[in-house]
């Protein structure tokens, strides 16, 4: 699996609960859980009293494989709690990976379409749902979407997705500026950026702009 792989649960705190009992109900220890996962059985302790919040979506696999539950419902406390075999079928019910990137890398995600989404140095982000084979993650930065969106939220954005008048996109402009975050208006033939907080200024969207991908999913660790 990948080196940095990393998946960031919105209630750590819970998921562990949730690792505790499913461990307890198989009549496993923290060990064979370590065992599975291939890290230390301090690890899985971590894990379940939620001192760490992070846990490497592999290592969530594993543990539900070897559990005999879903990974879905580790994470969220949702859905049924059998088998994975039998909950992952269709897709508004798998665990996707996606590419957590920065936003200096947009450009070049735009510009080859996604062609590193495999490369083995991305982080990834564990999210319910099945997406375009070129979506990725990014960390939000600034005010300029508050209070729809704070700086340190995820949101996950779909290229393949089409844009469509009060959606939040992506948008990159000449090669010196900087991807922004916006809500995208339409009104007859024209279109415009729109920053959720009221201190920014509304931009008409220009030849030399493009769209590279549609917000379809916020995720915020408190």
């Amino acid at each position: 699996m990948l080196r940095t792989i990393v998946s960031k649960l919105s209630n750590m705190g819970s998921t562990g609960e949730r690792i505790k009992e499913a461990r307890l109900q198989a009549q496993l220890t923290q060990q064979d859980l370590a065992d599975a996962a291939g890290v230390s059985r301090s690890a899985v302790a971590q894990w379940e009293t939620g001192e760490t919040k992070h846990l490497r979506p592999e290592n969530l696999f594993n543990i539900a494989e070897r559990i005999g539950c879903s990974p879905k419902w580790l994470i969220t406390g949702k859905g049924p709690k059998q088998n994975i075999s039998d909950i992952d079928k269709g897709p508004e019910r798998q665990v996707s990976l996606i590419p957590l990137i920065t936003w200096a890398q947009v450009r070049d995600w735009h510009e080859t379409g996604g062609a590193h989404s495999s490369a083995p140095t991305l982080e990834r982000v564990a999210v319910i749902g099945t997406f375009g084979p070129r979506t990725f993650a990014l960390h939000v930065c600034g005010d300029s979407m508050e209070p729809a969106f704070f700086e340190g939220d995820t949101i996950i954005v779909d290229p393949d997705r089409e844009p469509k008048g009060r959606d939040y996109v992506i948008v990159i402009g000449k090669p010196t500026s900087e991807p922004t975050f916006k809500q995208l208006l339409v009104e007859v033939d024209e279109r415009y950026l729109k920053p959720a907080n009221r201190r920014y200024h509304i931009l008409p969207v220009t030849a030399d702009m493009v769209i590279v991908g549609v917000v379809v999913m916020k995720m915020r660790v408190y």
